[in-house]
């Protein structure tokens, strides 16, 4: 419902140069604040008569000089309806803490295991159309995938798509997001010393399968991970891969259990 209540806290001008960049859904608004009457069917028409995207938000703000305090009250009440994600995020700007998966865009962009699958939930969530599904799957690599993810979806989707990302995260990727958050509180799982005993213990590796089974079971590699490394013509290439992929992936906590199960064999 709409309201004609201020918002003295949201100001109109940060929200001005952020919707000219970012609105979606024109139309829809535009069709919400002319019915109530808060542009004409004249500005209507004028509005939609621009080419850009951009242009039309900027004359729908001219409009807007002319409705007063109740039409910009009406108009924000609209994109919080129609633009959740959008409303969120300016309004988390008024708070200078950054987001957890901001402050780790670059552990992320280089960690994360399978953008797909991460892909499929935010496509559920509606933090990414289908169009920006395409367009970040048809990225080379996985870390230009999760580049394109940052730049586009997570850019507009504002916090809430953030949060959704994040809780996403520690759903598929949680051995990365606990070693993130173990890096942020200097609670650290493993110690430097450990790296020596690994490299002892590697070399007693008589079956690289029986150790991805384990690792498996308490989901530090993927199936995909599991049947990649297996694929290797080597044990020491099987080694190097679960090195260079899973185990990089999964933090220190990954690193913790791998060593559990090196101590077993």
């Amino acid at each position: 419902m709409v309201s004609s209540s201020s918002h003295p806290s949201f100001s109109s001008a940060p929200l001005r140069s952020l919707t000219v960049q970012r609105d979606s859904r024109r139309h829809a608004i535009l069709d919400q604040l002319l019915d109530h009457e808060v542009v004409s069917q004249e500005q209507y028409d004028t509005i939609l008569t621009k080419a850009t995207r951009q242009d039309q938000v900027r004359e729908l703000y001219r409009a807007l000089r002319s409705s007063g305090t109740r039409g910009k009250d009406i108009f924000l009440s609209v994109l919080e309806e129609l633009e959740p994600f959008l409303i969120e995020d300016l309004r988390g700007q008024l708070s200078p803490e950054e987001h957890f998966v901001d402050r780790h865009r670059s552990s992320l962009i280089q960690r994360i295991s399978s953008v797909a699958v991460i892909l499929d939930q935010l496509l559920d969530h509606k933090v990414v159309s289908q169009e920006q599904y395409d367009t970040i799957l048809a990225k080379a690599t996985r870390q230009d995938q999760v580049r394109e993810l940052y730049r586009g979806a997570l850019r507009s989707s504002g916090t809430r798509g953030k949060d959704i990302f994040l809780s996403v995260l520690e759903e598929t990727d949680h051995l990365l997001i606990e070693d993130l958050r173990g890096q942020e509180t200097g609670n650290r799982l493993c110690c430097d010393r450990c790296v020596e005993k690994w490299r002892f213990l590697i070399q007693r590796i008589s079956s690289v399968a029986a150790i991805l089974d384990q690792l498996l079971d308490h989901k530090v590699v993927s199936q995909e991970q599991y049947d990649t490394i297996l694929a290797k013509a080597t044990r020491q290439d099987q080694v190097r891969e679960l090195y260079s992929g899973a185990l990089r992936s999964s933090g220190t906590r990954g690193k913790d259990i791998f060593l559990s199960v090196l101590e077993e064999t």
